[in-house]
């Protein structure tokens, strides 16, 4: 049996014990920790797992192209598909050495599911071939706004039910989103529910363009680290964000952040094209019925799909991806200072990331 397998049959030997959990009190998010739950998926009714705070089930009937991404010692996340076989997730789904997590040097122990609820039939299961994160996750969440809480992950085969393009212009503050994930609802109840809430762009972290603040009217909590932050542009839903951390109470009014993917396109672009032969709104290479042979579809030969020739991936033709005009890449002086677009109403992240409390198999086990 896989260790995939033996996994899930372990999984499923906790639902013995729904008796005893059942009746604990619903414990609150510690504060600013990551977005991740590492629990049994198929304990619908288990409380203390929460998630898209007051979200509302999909019935997978929307949104499927964001998935979950399970580990093989019992860990839970969400993530999105940007290709048809590469997953976007947060870094410490993958890599957080204090608990156990190392996929990047154990790809085979992750599996992508899909389907309404994963205690019901899963519509697919694909494992992973190879993961990568951002080069300067190092594991520590503290780090943030510093380090990148992001990677991603190949599987063996085009799989994805739909795909999503990663956006290259900065978000604005107000703007609307959607947030997706597999966490509990505001009640506390049912971790493993594939959910959407609609959200709002609030603010920054520490000043910094490298998370963005969301909220309002809902926001995430664990297990939804690793889920798809969407905007819109020009009619299409994009990935703009991925759920890292968030604040102590989850607030579905605010205090949830999420990696700013705008930022890492080019990244995560490179990497795609690496694994696949694609790039970012690709389906395979070059089929884009324009002239050149950059692989996209702006008509020019820079290999972006911004419609500039300065090499970029913003709309501007300053040669930097900040979204302005200057040709600087910090923005100083700018009035979009910190990466966003409009006036700054600056986040305080009010307190620094503390150490992820991830629940785990083997943690459930002593706690019995």
């Amino acid at each position: 049996m896989t260790r995939i397998g033996k996994a899930l049959m372990g999984l499923l030997v906790l639902a013995a014990f729904a008796v005893v959990l059942g009746g604990a009190a619903p414990p609150s998010c510690t504060s600013h920790q990551s977005r991740q739950v590492a629990v049994n998926p198929f304990f619908n009714d288990r409380p203390g797992f929460f998630g898209i705070t007051g979200g509302t089930a999909t019935g997978y009937d929307s949104w499927k192209g964001a998935i979950a991404v399970y580990g093989d010692i019992g860990s839970l996340c969400s993530g999105s598909f940007i290709n048809p076989r590469v997953v976007l997730t947060a870094g410490h789904c993958v890599y957080y050495p204090s608990d156990g997590i190392n996929y990047v040097s154990n790809p085979g122990g992750i599996a992508i599911l899909g389907g309404a609820n994963l205690d019901s039939p899963i519509v697919y299961s694909y494992a992973a071939t190879d993961v990568v994160k951002y080069s300067n996750w190092n594991g520590d969440i503290s780090g943030v706004p510093n380090v990148i809480d992001a990677a991603l992950i190949l599987l063996s085969a085009d799989v994805a039910p739909e795909v999503y393009n990663v956006r290259s212009s900065a978000p604005s503050y107000g703007e609307d989103g959607i947030i997706v994930g597999y966490g509990n609802n505001s009640t506390g109840y049912g971790s493993g529910t594939h959910r959407y809430g609609e959200t709002t762009i609030l603010g920054n972290c520490y000043g910094s363009p490298n998370y963005l603040e969301i909220g309002n009217p809902t926001g995430t909590c664990q297990g939804d680290s690793g889920g798809p932050l969407f905007t819109q542009v020009g009619g299409e839903w994009v990935v703009t964000g991925v759920t890292s951390f968030g604040g102590e109470y989850c607030d579905p009014d605010q205090g949830s952040y999420s990696t700013n993917m705008t930022l890492r396109r080019d990244w995560v672009d490179a990497q795609v094209y690496s694994w696949t032969g694609d790039h970012l709104g690709e389906t395979d290479a070059d089929t884009d019925a324009d002239a050149d042979t950059d692989g996209d579809t702006d008509g020019d030969t820079d290999g972006d799909t911004d419609g500039d020739t300065d090499g970029d991936t913003d709309s501007d033709s300053d040669s930097d991806v900040d979204g302005d005009t200057d040709a600087d890449a910090d923005d100083t002086g700018d009035p979009d200072k910190f990466g966003l677009d409009g006036e700054n109403p600056l986040s305080s992240c009010s307190a620094a990331p503390a150490a992820p409390r991830v629940f785990l198999l083997s943690r459930l086990f002593e706690a019995l």
